[in-house]
């Protein structure tokens, strides 16, 4: 005979981790796709945000921006997720550091830790800068 899960087992994530979690894992996100993620009503979404933000564990982009990142985040960091994301919606597969670095308007440096951490999540491969990169767009 199967036994039951306890009933604290069978609970599911608070708002506030629910919130936490999509954040954590998807980058700059918009409010809006917070709260479809979600699934709660939106004015319960405002105020477990506006506790998170408090409890310093989330912040905005930018004043007033409506996109939220976790809070340790740096805004290089952002300008980079943000650049990657620019280069998928043009259909990319490839770039560089030196084309990541230049529509960010950071050093190479500064962004590669960031650059390999977040391409392959956004589906592109960072190629070496002698290497060529072939474009084929399909629309």
């Amino acid at each position: 005979m199967r036994r039951k899960k306890p009933k604290s087992a069978r609970k599911k994530l608070s708002t506030d981790a629910l919130i936490w979690k999509i954040v954590k894992s998807r980058g700059p996100i918009p409010l809006k796709d917070i709260v479809e993620a979600v699934k709660r009503n939106p004015s319960t979404v405002w105020r477990n945000i506006a506790l998170l933000e408090s409890e310093e564990l989330i912040r905005e982009t930018q004043p007033d921006s409506r996109e939220y990142v976790p809070f340790e985040w740096s805004d290089v960091e952002v300008s980079v997720i943000e650049a990657l994301d620019e280069f998928k919606e043009d259909w990319s597969v490839k770039v560089t550091l030196n084309k990541i670095a230049n529509k960010t308007g950071q050093p190479p440096e500064n962004i590669k830790e960031y650059a390999y951490r977040w391409a392959p999540k956004k589906g592109l491969e960072i190629a070496e800068e002698n290497e060529k990169i072939d474009i084929a767009v399909i629309r």
